[in-house]
């Protein structure tokens, strides 16, 4: 007779990579988009982590800078493309208007805390 109360270690094993991966991208994203310090990427990267069905919704929405990506012509690195200098090495780019609309990362985040909220809503 199978233990409803026990859980499985591939199931466990799969939320640790999931979330491992997800905690990854968060690091990354916010050293290329925002401008805080290592200490913050490492919070926002163990928030995830640890608790990714709350941290990973409240970046998309909360912390990240909204707009595109481009790749500095000097350095090479990540900045955004509404910046008018790189903020990696201070190289003056090209840039575009500031974003007005949410971009797909608020979209998703916004998607996740419906979905991890209704149901406990509901009941």
């Amino acid at each position: 007779m199978p233990n409803h109360g026990e859980v499985s270690p591939a199931f466990l094993i799969l939320v640790t990579a999931v979330s491992a991966a997800a905690a990854t991208w968060v690091y990354v994203d916010y050293r290329a988009r925002a401008t805080g310090s290592r200490w913050e990427r490492v919070a926002w990267w163990l928030g995830t982590l640890l608790a990714l069905p709350i941290f990973l919704p409240v970046y998309l929405i909360a912390a990240r800078p909204p707009g595109r990506l481009i790749r500095c012509p000097s350095c090479g690195r990540p900045t955004l493309a509404h910046r008018a200098a790189c903020r990696h090495c201070g190289t003056p780019v090209a840039f575009e208007p500031s974003p007005e609309i949410w971009g797909l990362g608020e979209v998703i985040g916004l998607g996740l805390v419906f979905m991890l909220a209704l149901p406990v809503i509901a009941g």
